[in-house]
Order: structure tokens, then C-alpha cells, then sequence
């Protein structure tokens, strides 16, 4: 999986032999960087990436019982890891996309749900960043699950 800062940087994300995350950046002048272990273990995903409109990017994967992430603080900073979600999510269903500024909000497919469902089973979300007080929030401010309209059972 791969996300382009604003700056114009490319960043590679891959699941390692050993369950963990490694990342390779393009360097400024197009030359590639080495990679990098960001840790981690039990990856059983491949990541799902993010670039914010302010060049920062987040990444998560789906491990055992849990998502991982990883965040920088600043556009083209170093990432590191940041609080895992301890939720289980359905194999390949991890999703992350910028819904305010520097904000991502995660998604997945609840495997205790939805896993085997042929209609939009129910999912789970987690937003990062910055909330105005105050704003709706259609997710949840922590890991938690929502029913999609018109998604299986009642």
C-alpha cells in the first residue's frame, strides 16, 4: 500500500515475514530511502493508508484481536506508533480515509456480524484527530460499531 505527502514524498507500507510493518520513503531528488521496521506484530492485514490534505500520514492494519496504527505528528515526520483498537476486524475489510481536516476516520467489517453476510454487513469505526466540541460524530469517538442503513438483521 503506498500514500503521497504533500510534499510529494512517496510512502511504501508492507506486512514483513515476521507479522510487522515496514515502510520506504522516497527521498527528496527521487532516490529511495532504506526501509524501515515500524514494528508491530501479528499483522494479519495489509495496511490501509491515509495522507491528510496537511501532508501527515496514518496507517493501520488488522492484527489478532486488534488494529494497529501508526501516526506522524508532522507532515513528513517519523511515524510511530499510536494506541491500538482493541476490536477484531474481517480479514481484508480495513478501510481509512480523511472525513475532516487531519482527521481520519477508520473503517472495518465486524466479523461477529457481518462476516459471512451477503448484504453491507454491520462495521466498526474509530476517528483520530482533532473534533471540534460540540460536532456530530455518525462513528464514535472511541472503537465501537454501527449498523449501516438497510444492513442485515435488525
Amino acid at each position: 500500500m503506498a500514500a503521497v505527502s504533500s510534499s510529494g514524498s512517496v510512502h511504501v507500507f508492507v506486512r514483513n515475514a515476521g507479522g510487522g510493518l515496514m515502510c520506504r520513503r522516497e527521498q527528496q531528488g527521487g532516490k529511495w530511502g532504506p526501509w524501515t521496521d515500524l514494528q508491530g506484530s501479528m499483522l494479519q492485514d495489509p495496511p490501509a493508508v491515509v495522507a491528510h490534505a496537511s501532508g501527515r500520514v496514518e496507517v493501520m492494519a488488522g492484527g489478532q484481536d486488534l488494529i494497529m496504527r501508526w501516526v506522524q505528528d508532522r507532515p513528513d515526520g517519523d511515524l510511530r506508533r499510536a494506541l491500538n483498537i482493541p476490536i477484531s476486524v474481517t480479514r481484508g475489510t480495513a478501510a481509512v480515509l480523511e472525513t475532516a481536516p487531519d482527521r481520519a476516520t477508520y473503517y472495518w467489517t465486524d466479523p461477529a456480524t457481518g462476516g459471512s453476510s451477503p448484504t453491507v454487513p454491520a462495521a466498526g469505526c474509530f476517528r483520530s484527530g482533532a473534533r471540534r466540541p460540540g460536532s456530530p460524530s455518525p462513528c464514535c469517538a472511541g472503537p465501537g460499531r454501527l449498523r449501516l442503513h438497510g444492513a442485515g438483521p435488525s
